[in-house]
């Protein structure tokens, strides 16, 4: 499982910087992270992405169990990248069904080909999510694959705290699964 920092709060400043100094965890199996890996290489130099399914456990972690995909009528271009939404809410559906509804939407990941952290789209995208009931994710997580050299893809991890997405690690330790 990989494990990285997680900070959640109610979206105070206090509570931001209480959140950076106790962090929680985002768990992923090894798999998943050779998905995002995978579907991250197969669409260079475009940008491709997808939802995170999983769950947030007693520990306040959240556990990602399954990664979805952009779907069939995704759009890819070298800047951006927008989700098939019809396919995504059907994955997350079964998946929710599958797990007896214990996995859920938890976030949201995309490759940036080049290296750059979270654009102000990004930024814009994560703050709608957290603040639209029908994701029921007030903190939703978000995972950037970003390629460092070809073809490596390093994970960059972030939660949205408050009104701000807030980098949760990037020391990464696969331990399998």
């Amino acid at each position: 499982m990989t494990w990285w920092r997680t900070e959640p709060t109610n979206g105070s400043a206090d509570d931001v910087a209480d959140a950076l100094a106790q962090p929680t965890a985002l768990v992923l199996r090894a798999t998943i992270m050779g998905q995002l890996r995978l579907e991250s290489q197969r669409k260079s130099p475009n940008e491709t992405g997808g939802v995170l399914v999983g769950y947030v456990d007693e520990n306040g972690r959240t556990v990602v169990t399954a990664v979805v995909g952009p779907g069939p009528n995704a759009v890819h271009s070298r800047s951006r990248f927008r989700r098939d939404g019809d396919y995504a809410q059907a994955e997350v559906d079964r998946l929710y069904h599958a797990s007896k509804g214990r996995d859920d939407y938890v976030g949201e990941w995309h490759s940036h080909p080049d290296a750059g952290g979270p654009s102000f789209i990004d930024r814009g995208s994560m703050s709608w999510i957290s603040n639209n009931p029908s994701y029921g994710r007030p903190e939703p997580v978000l995972i950037i694959m970003e390629r460092v050299r070809e073809p490596e893809w390093c994970p960059r991890a972030y939660r949205w705290v408050g009104r701000r997405l807030v980098e949760v690690g990037a020391s990464v330790t696969v331990t399998g699964c």
